[in-house]
C-alpha cells in the first residue's frame, strides 16, 4: 500500500482507476487511503456488493469530479468493461487479473477518444512469473521503479 500512496504523491493531479481482485480488498484500501491521503483528494469505491443505485451514483460522481486534485476510483473488474469515464490518466492494477483479456480491458479505461493514458501493474516477487504470461499474450511493458524517499512513505499504523 505504501507504494500506491507514493505513486499518488508523485502524481497529485491525476484521475486514476485502481483495480483490486476482491470487494473486501476494495473496501479495505478505500478506508486506508481516506486515512493517509490529503482530504482534498477524491476517493471513491465501486464493486459488485454495492447496490446498483449507489453504484450508479458513485460512477456519476467520479465521472463528474473536477481534476484539480487527485481523483481515485477503487474498484474490482466490475469497472473493467462497459463504462466510459473521460480523462482517465492512469490505470493501476494493484492486483493482477487472472486472464490477459481482463488486463487489456482494464487498461482500456484510459487512452480513449484520442487521449494518451498509462497503466501501472504492481507485482510482488512471487507474482513476477505473471510478466512472462503477459509477454506470451503480446502485452508490451516497461519496468518502472518508484523513487524511494522515506519522507514520502506514509506511516500506516
Amino acid at each position: 500500500m505504501a507504494e500506491l500512496v507514493r505513486f499518488f504523491r508523485l502524481h497529485p493531479k491525476i484521475r486514476v482507476i485502481v483495480f483490486f481482485a476482491t470487494c473486501a480488498s476494495v473496501d479495505f484500501h478505500y478506508h486506508a487511503l481516506q486515512e493517509v491521503l490529503d482530504k482534498s483528494c477524491f476517493v471513491s469505491k465501486l464493486h459488485g456488493k454495492i447496490n446498483q443505485k449507489k453504484r450508479s451514483k458513485i460512477y456519476a460522481e467520479f465521472k463528474q469530479e473536477k481534476q484539480e486534485n487527485l481523483s481515485v476510483l477503487i474498484t474490482t473488474d466490475l469497472a473493467a468493461r462497459g463504462i466510459d469515464i473521460p480523462d482517465v490518466d492512469w490505470i493501476v492494477q494493484f492486483d493482477p487479473p487472472q486472464w490477459s483479456d481482463q488486463f487489456v480491458h482494464r487498461i482500456g479505461r484510459t487512452a480513449r477518444a484520442g487521449r494518451s493514458g498509462q497503466s501501472l501493474l504492481f507485482l510482488t516477487q512471487d507474482e513476477e512469473s505473471y510478466l512472462a504470461y503477459l509477454e506470451s499474450k503480446k502485452v508490451e511493458m516497461q519496468h518502472m521503479e518508484l523513487p524511494l524517499d522515506e519522507q514520502e512513505t506514509p506511516a500506516l499504523d
